[in-house]
C-alpha cells in the first residue's frame, strides 16, 4: 500500500511541479539547456516556414507570367514584411484539500409501530391481544469533521516580438529555388525535450495561396496602389496546448476516525503550457510595419494575453 502510494505522489510531481516558484520552460524531466534550445528551433522553424510561404507564392506567380503571359499579381508582397510574435504561457497549480471525522458509534435506537393480527386470528380489535409487535432498528453515530484547504497557483509568460522583411526571406528571382525543394518540410532534424510547435506544420503556405487564389479569380484586386498592398493587412495566428495533471484521494473508513470520504481530491497537481504564434502581415514602412498591421499585431498581442488570463481565473 506505501509502495503504490508513493508511486502516485512521484508521478504526479513528476508530471507538473507544485506552483511555489516561478515556473521553468523546460519540463522536470529535461535539462536547464532544453528551455534555450526548444526557442531556437521553435524561432528557426517559424522563419523557415515563412521563407517557404512567401516563395511558393513567388514561384507560382512567376511560373504563371513566364509560362502563360499573365500579370504578376503577388509581386507586392515583396514589399511587406512580418511581425512574429512568439507567446509562452507557463501555469503550474497545486490544491490539498484534507478533510477528517471523528466518530462516536452510539446504540442502536429500537422504534415500537402498533401491530398486524396474527395469522389465522380474527380480525383486530380494541381489546384484542393477538397483536403482532413491529420494531425498527436504525444505526445512530455522531460525528464531527473538520477540514482545510491549500492551494498555489504560479503563472508565467513570455514574448518574443521578431519583424521580418519578405524581400530578405524570399531573395533574387534569380535564386529562387524549384518548387519542389521549395516545399521541402521545415521541421527541424536536432531534437527539444517537449517541444510543441516545432512538432507540426504551421500551415502558413497554404493560408498564402488562398490569399494568391483569390487575387487569381479576380475575387480581389488586393494589388491595387493605395489599396490591400499599401494598407492591407494578413494575419494568421496558431495555438498549441498541453495539460498534464495528477491528483491523489486516499480514504479510510475506521470506527473512530474517516479521512477523505468527501467527493474532492486530497492532493491535486497541474501543469498547463500554452504556445501561441501570431503571424501579421502588412506592408514595410521606414523599417517598420504600416499603421494598420501594427495596429493588428498589437490588437492580436492584447487579444491572446486578455484570453489566457480569462483561461486561468476560476
Amino acid at each position: 500500500m506505501q509502495k503504490q502510494f508513493s508511486s502516485v505522489v512521484a508521478i504526479s510531481i513528476f508530471l507538473s511541479s507544485c506552483g511555489l516558484w516561478t515556473p521553468d520552460l523546460q519540463e522536470s524531466w529535461g535539462t536547464s539547456e532544453d528551455a534555450n534550445t526548444k526557442i531556437k528551433l521553435i524561432v528557426q522553424q517559424v522563419k523557415c516556414e515563412i521563407r517557404k510561404a512567401a516563395r511558393l507564392v513567388e514561384i507560382d506567380d512567376i511560373y504563371d507570367y513566364k509560362a502563360y503571359g499573365q500579370p504578376r499579381t503577388m509581386q507586392w508582397l515583396e514589399g511587406w514584411g512580418v511581425d512574429a510574435n512568439f507567446i509562452f504561457t507557463i501555469e503550474e497549480k497545486t490544491s490539498f484539500n484534507p478533510g477528517v471525522s471523528f466518530n462516536t458509534p452510539m446504540q442502536n435506537a429500537i422504534t415500537s409501530f402498533p401491530g398486524a393480527a396474527l395469522p389465522g386470528t380474527a380480525p383486530l380489535t380494541a381489546t384484542s391481544s393477538a397483536l403482532t409487535k413491529l420494531t425498527a432498528t436504525t444505526p445512530q453515530l455522531y460525528s464531527f469533521g473538520i477540514g482545510g484547504g491549500l492551494s498555489s497557483d504560479a503563472y508565467r509568460q513570455d514574448k518574443l516580438h521578431i519583424l521580418y522583411n519578405l524581400s530578405d526571406l524570399i531573395g533574387p528571382e534569380k535564386d529562387l529555388p524549384s518548387r519542389d525543394i521549395a516545399e521541402q518540410s521545415c521541421r527541424p532534424t536536432e531534437s527539444a525535450n517537449a517541444s510543441i510547435i516545432i512538432d507540426s506544420d504551421l500551415k502558413l503556405d497554404e493560408w498564402l495561396q488562398n490569399i494568391a487564389s483569390i487575387e487569381g479569380r479576380k475575387q480581389g484586386k488586393i494589388e491595387l496602389p493605395n489599396s490591400f498592398a499599401t494598407s492591407g493587412v494578413l494575419s494568421h495566428e496558431i495555438r498549441f496546448e498541453v495539460v498534464t495533471s495528477g491528483n491523489i484521494t486516499p480514504v479510510w473508513h475506521l470506527v473512530r476516525v474517516s479521512a477523505n470520504t468527501g467527493t474532492g481530491n486530497l492532493f491535486n497537481t497541474s501543469r498547463d503550457r500554452t504556445q501561441d504564434l501570431i503571424l501579421t502581415f502588412g506592408p514595410i514602412k521606414n523599417g517598420e510595419l504600416h499603421s494598420n498591421a501594427r495596429a493588428a499585431a498589437n490588437t492580436g498581442d492584447l487579444g491572446a494575453t486578455i484570453g489566457n488570463v480569462i483561461r486561468i481565473l476560476p
